[in-house]
């Protein structure tokens, strides 16, 4: 069970009146409310070959680890995002995030396991004529049907492409995750207000156990045991700005 849940309305309504809501930046001392915490250390049980493909998956400091080790000359395979249409573009890999461990667990299972593909029945929601959203990329604007398909098969796409690394980095996120009732899953992100407000029975806002997060993150790894690479290597991560040890030869 999870330590709280909220339903979706009060949960947007909390966001409303709490100031701290937004995320803390260290750029702006008053809203720095996180440093200084810890410096970590590190003893790596294994090194990146120079070159070689890697794979990374999570929040979006993943994003940040992404353009470091391609920078230094890695190949990062979730650099390969082909979007099919070009309005879109300007998202760039940032529609990759995955801010919770289940979701990182939904986007590997939708990719790799065949009895248990990503249904748009159960995760797009119909908003107009058509015109539609999926629920875990709800940064991508509403499109048509054909359109949002598309946007989904290059995310699964992309993401199926890690059975070819060798190396895969998991970036944790958060423990606060939005919960479909309907669908009995745990979305990336908030759910538009709009779509929270017209199904009020529909959507919880859970902050899940230190039990449930490890559950879901055994899955995620068992699904990349059953399908990625034979000789794989996972480092998990947490979110940071600073340039990860990892990179280093």
């Amino acid at each position: 069970m999870p330590l709280y849940k909220i339903s979706g309305a009060d949960a947007i309504r909390n966001i409303k009146s709490n100031p701290y809501a937004a995320w803390p930046s260290r750029h702006v001392p008053e809203k720095n409310r996180i440093e200084p915490v810890c410096t970590p250390a590190f003893q790596p049980s294994f090194k990146l070959d120079h070159g070689e493909k890697i794979f990374t998956i999570g929040s979006c400091f993943a994003r940040n680890i992404e353009n470091e080790l391609s920078k230094r000359g890695y190949d990062v395979v979730t650099s390969s995002l082909s979007w099919p249409d070009r309005s879109v573009e300007n998202i760039g890999n940032g529609v990759l995030n995955n801010y919770g461990v289940a979701s990182i667990a939904n986007e590997i299972r939708w990719a790799l396991d065949p009895s248990r593909p990503f249904d748009p029945d159960d995760h797009f929601v119909q908003l107009g004529p058509n015109k539609f959203v999926d629920l875990h990329i709800p940064q991508v604007k509403p499109a048509s049907l054909e359109k949002m398909t598309a946007y989904r098969k290059a995310i699964t796409e992309v993401t199926r492409r890690l059975v070819e690394c060798r190396v895969i980095i998991i970036t944790l996120g958060l423990s606060e995750l939005w919960f479909d009732r309907r669908s009995q899953t745990y979305l990336n992100l908030t759910p538009l207000r709009s779509i929270v407000s017209n199904n009020p029975d529909r959507f919880e806002l859970h902050v899940l156990s230190f039990e449930e997060t490890i559950a879901h993150l055994r899955e995620a790894i068992r699904l990349l045991r059953s399908y990625g690479h034979k000789t794989q290597k996972i480092l998990l991560t947490v979110s940071a700005e600073h340039k990860p040890p990892c990179c280093k030869n």
